[in-house]
């Protein structure tokens, strides 16, 4: 048999053996109580009464099968899938006819590559899952997934490119993953670098940075060679002078700081009129100042134009008109010529 028949009924006693044995059990206890006080043993025990005859405890006699063996248990079962994702219940003849099922759950057990599962049905351990197909879009250092198909182990190097701003944000440089995983912060630098000029305005006066594209500050911006148009301090001499030059010369404590901060801050070339003042004066702006101080002692010359009017000679009276010179001959002629 597959499970065990269940426990016989229990036999029904007659009301009057139920009391005679209530009835004996408590004069027991009377006679063990009389003894226990007056020292003496207690009395033995009476013996059970005769047990019905065996018949009383045999089942009810169960159908027979078909075949004239034991019948079809009709005990309820628990059966789990092959798969192991659900059970079922059903009875126990049943299930001795069909010992397992496959449910409608896929597979869901891991592959070798051991990133996907099997996309199956349910199948037993023994049958073998499908050959991975799906691609491994794991996700690589450079932040691309992986394109190739699934496999075991590490990915390979990744085949695409990153777009990254070059260093001074001209524009930006497609560099391969291979070649950027690779590369060291040295070689990184060179990579970004596109070749075009800097263009950043230098700090120290108003022109751009002429070297090519560089990572970090501009190299040496003091030694800017770009030339600025520079006067003296009465503005009559011009020169044309490297940057440099007039970075030194106005930071020689000699200039106020708002002419400076204005050749710094000044963001186009400097017009004529603002140029540096950074030239010194030589002996003829000292005899143009002489001069004009005589002619008018109250006033001095300040600017350029007082300086360079004082050096020009006073204009020579011409020929008056009529005169009897060349010039008032011709003149005259051309003046008769029109009228006629």
């Amino acid at each position: 048999r597959c499970h065990d028949p269940p426990p016989p009924a229990l036999p029904e006693f007659p009301d009057w053996l139920g009391g005679f044995l209530k009835e004996r059990a408590r004069r027991e206890q009377m006679a063990n109580s009389a003894a226990a006080a007056s020292g003496e043993p207690p009395v033995p025990p009476s013996p059970p009464p005769l047990m019905p005859a065996a018949s009383t405890f045999q089942p009810a006699a169960s159908v027979p099968s078909p075949s004239g063996g034991c019948s079809a248990c009709q005990v309820i079962v628990t059966q789990v899938c092959v798969g192991g994702h659900t059970t079922r219940q059903l009875l126990c003849c049943e299930a001795a006819t069909s010992p397992s099922f496959a449910c409608a759950e896929p597979c869901g057990r891991q592959l070798s590559c051991e990133r996907h599962q099997c996309m199956l049905g349910c199948h037993a351990g023994n049958v073998p899952c499908q050959v991975c197909n799906e691609e491994c879009k794991a996700v690589l250092p450079c932040g691309h997934p992986c394109g190739k198909g699934c496999h075991a182990g590490p990915c390979p190097p990744c085949d695409g490119t990153t777009k990254t701003p070059c260093h001074g944000g001209h524009q930006s440089i497609s560099i391969p993953c291979t070649v950027r995983a690779s590369a060291s912060p040295a070689e990184m630098q060179t990579l970004l670098m596109c070749g075009v000029t800097c263009g950043k305005q230098l700090p120290f006066c108003q022109h751009e940075c002429l070297e090519k594209c560089h990572s970090g500050a501009c190299p040496t911006p003091e030694e800017c060679k770009k030339k600025v148009t520079v006067r003296c301090q009465c503005r009559r001499i011009k020169r044309q002078w490297e940057c440099a030059k007039v970075q030194k010369a106005l930071a020689s404590g000699h200039h106020s700081a708002e002419e400076v901060e204005s050749y710094r801050s000044t963001s186009r070339a400097l017009p004529t009129s603002t140029a540096p003042s950074v030239v010194p004066c030589d002996e003829e702006c000292k005899a143009a100042k002489e001069r004009t101080s005589v002619q008018n002692p109250k006033a001095e010359p300040s600017t350029a134009s007082d300086c360079i009017a004082v050096q020009k000679k006073p204009p020579t009276a011409g020929p008056v008109e009529g005169s009897d010179t060349r010039s008032g001959r011709n003149k005259r002629k051309n003046n008769i010529d029109a009228q006629q």
